[in-house]
């Protein structure tokens, strides 16, 4: 459901795996989160054409190719 521009709500339910970690298996909880987007592309750099160049890890620094 939105909330706001880029604010969401929404229900999240547990795995199998969190209902075995919790030991009740029997009662299946759901919460209610809310995620806030900010629409920002952290994975490289992106290029007025929409090409995103990747970002290089060196072992001395970082840099941009």
């Amino acid at each position: 459901m939105k909330v706001n521009e880029g604010v969401y709500k929404q229900e999240q339910w547990s795995s199998f795996k969190g209902l075995l970690h919790s030991g009740d298996i029997n009662t299946y909880t759901v919460k209610s989160i809310t995620k806030h987007l900010t629409r920002k592309y952290t994975k490289g750099i992106v290029t007025d054409s929409g090409v995103v160049k990747p970002i290089s890890l060196a072992e001395e620094n970082c840099y941009v190719n």
